[in-house]
């Protein structure tokens, strides 16, 4: 019975990651998902009850007083329906994501209809090789390589979902508009806590994260950033973070420092980053910035 929890387990996980409306807690509809794992319990009560040679004789050959292929085959109807639920879910948010914002939002769902693909095709390959339970993490495993690869080549889609959330939170902000007076405020005070606690040099720094500290709500830092500075939160960071490097780049105490090490010394996660930022705001390269000031 416990098997039949993952399927709508899974799918609860989907939505609390991919919907900000969705809530379990006061969800009416919650408990007609659960009503296979209720019929499978009280298809298994019986050997429950059942004497230890009988249990043990169940464990060895798999012969029980109903067919437990039957039981079999519906987990994985059951599973496979739910992932197709997910699937269409995503390919829904896909095209959102494509037509009203930029491709971190769309690569995290494309990524996530990727991972529930393969997990169809395992749960196909293992029901047509009559594979048991204890046999299928075998092939489920090749599922987890596709993943790892995916954090190796691409960990940029996986790391989007503080991307995502910053975007979310611009368009909820457009059906909740902050007055000019409220927005210089909240702008005030976001560039007043930077510059005093120099979060631009945490690389980890993220939009919920600063709206936390700051006791903001995130559409309200994100709308008074976009409004003010006309950037969004990346780039509004990545601005101070090439302010700084470019402090250190002219420092004669910093000169043994290679461009890479001021990059990480300012908080950019990588060389690439810091380049492309210092193009954005300075129309040259760290490097060619180094000539011309020599």
């Amino acid at each position: 019975p416990v098997l039949f929890l993952i399927p709508p387990f899974v799918y609860f996980f989907y939505k609390s990651v991919f919907d900000d409306t969705f809530r379990l807690k006061g969800n009416k509809n919650a408990f007609f998902h659960f009503i296979p794992a209720v019929i499978v319990l009280f298809l298994y009560l019986p050997l429950y009850f059942s004497s230890t040679e009988y249990k043990v004789n169940f464990i060895q050959t798999g012969n029980c007083y109903f067919p437990l292929h039957w039981i079999s085959i519906a987990f994985f109807t059951f599973f496979v329906g739910y992932l197709v639920l997910i699937i269409v879910d995503l390919n829904r948010n896909i095209k959102n994501s494509r037509q009203k914002m930029s491709g971190y939002l769309s690569a995290y769902f494309s990524t996530a209809r990727t991972i529930a693909i393969l997990l169809i095709i395992t749960l196909i390959i293992a029901v047509a090789l009559k594979l048991n339970i204890i046999n299928i993490p075998i092939i489920t495993s090749l599922v987890f390589y596709y993943i790892i690869y995916q954090v190796l080549v691409h960990p940029e889609i996986f790391f989007a979902c503080k991307f995502a959330t910053e975007e979310l939170a611009i368009k909820k902000y457009q059906s909740n508009e902050l007055t000019q007076e409220e927005i210089d405020q909240i702008f005030n005070h976001i560039t007043d806590y930077i510059h005093q606690q120099e979060v631009f040099l945490d690389s980890g720094i993220t939009l919920p994260r600063l709206s936390y500290q700051l006791s903001i709500q995130t559409h309200k830092v994100s709308q008074a950033i976009n409004r003010k500075a006309g950037l969004n939160f990346n780039d509004y960071i990545n601005q101070f973070r090439s302010e700084y490097c470019k402090e250190k780049l002219m420092d004669e105490n910093y000169t043994h420092y290679t461009i890479e090490a001021l990059g990480k010394l300012s908080g950019f996660r990588s060389r690439q980053t810091l380049i492309k930022s210092f193009k954005k705001f300075y129309n040259k390269t760290p490097s060619e910035f180094l000539k011309r000031d020599t």
